[in-house]
C-alpha cells in the first residue's frame, strides 16, 4: 500500500503523510512524493507515503479513491509503531492536495458516506498546488475533464458525489503552497483556502512544490516546525 519510514532513535514520532497527485488518474504513484518523504524522515519524523486506486484502475474513481485514502490514513493506527497519532500532518500535491484536505475533513461527513467516522484525524494539511474547489475546477475544465472523470459527471449530474468529495476547510490548520507560474493548477485554487497560511513563489511551477531542493519546500519545513531556518 505504501512506504512507512521511521527515523533512527527512540520514539514516539510525529507523522507526515504524503499523498501524490496526477489528476486522480492511473499512471502515477507514491514515488512522486518519495524525495520529500525521505527528506522529512531525515529530519526526525515518521513518514507514510501511500498509493491509491485512481481512474483507470479497477475500482478507482468515486468512491474507491476516497475509500483508499481513508483506509490508508486509518491504517496508521494499526501499524504497531511508536507513532504520535495526535500529531499527524498530511502533505498532498495537486489532486493529492485535494485528497489531503478531504482526509482532514472526514469527521464532517455524514454517516454512511465513504470515509466517514475517521480513526486518525490530521491537525494540519499542507496543500501543495491543490485542487481545492472541485466545482470551480470542473467549470474551467481543469486537467481535461479530470474532476468529471474522478466523480463520474458534472456537478448537476452527480451532486452527491461532489458533496462527499468536496473538502470542508474547518477544524484543522491549512498551509497553502503554490507557485504563481503554475500552468497546471492555477494559483487561484489556493485562494479558496480561506484562513490558510500561504507560501507562494512568483516563479514556481506546478512541480517545483515537490522538489526537496526548492525554496518552497524549505519554507514549508520551517512553517511546520521541522527546521528553524529556511536555509538549513
Amino acid at each position: 500500500m505504501g512506504d512507512l519510514r521511521i527515523p533512527p532513535g527512540p520514539g514516539p514520532f510525529g507523522v507526515l503523510v504524503f499523498i501524490h497527485g496526477g489528476f486522480w488518474r492511473s499512471g502515477f504513484d507514491e514515488t512522486l512524493m518519495s524525495p520529500l518523504a525521505i527528506d522529512a524522515t531525515d529530519l526526525g519524523v515518521a513518514t507514510w507515503n501511500f498509493d491509491y486506486r485512481s481512474v483507470g484502475d479497477p475500482g478507482g474513481g468515486f468512491p474507491g479513491t476516497l475509500e483508499d485514502v481513508a483506509v490508508a490514513m486509518d491504517h496508521l493506527a494499526s501499524l504497531g509503531e511508536d507513532l504520535l497519532l495526535d500529531d499527524v500532518t498530511v502533505i498532498g500535491h495537486s489532486a493529492g492536495g485535494h485528497l489531503a484536505l478531504w482526509s482532514a475533513s472526514r469527521h464532517l461527513l455524514q454517516p454512511g458516506d465513504p470515509g466517514a467516522d475517521p480513526v486518525v484525524r490530521p491537525h494540519t494539511v499542507v496543500a501543495q498546488a491543490a485542487v481545492a474547489d472541485l466545482r470551480a475546477a470542473a467549470a474551467v475544465n481543469m486537467g481535461g475533464h479530470a474532476v468529471e472523470g474522478f466523480l463520474g459527471g458534472e456537478p448537476d449530474e452527480v451532486p452527491e458525489h461532489y458533496r462527499v468529495a468536496q473538502p470542508i476547510f474547518d477544524g484543522y490548520r491549512i498551509v497553502a503552497v503554490h507557485g504563481r507560474y503554475d500552468q497546471v493548477v492555477s494559483i487561484g485554487q489556493s485562494k479558496y483556502l480561506e484562513g490558510s497560511t500561504g507560501i507562494f513563489d512568483d516563479t514556481g511551477t506546478h512541480f517545483d512544490v515537490i522538489d526537496p531542493g526548492h525554496e518552497l519546500w524549505q519554507r514549508t519545513l520551517k512553517e511546520i516546525g521541522l527546521v528553524q531556518t529556511s536555509d538549513r
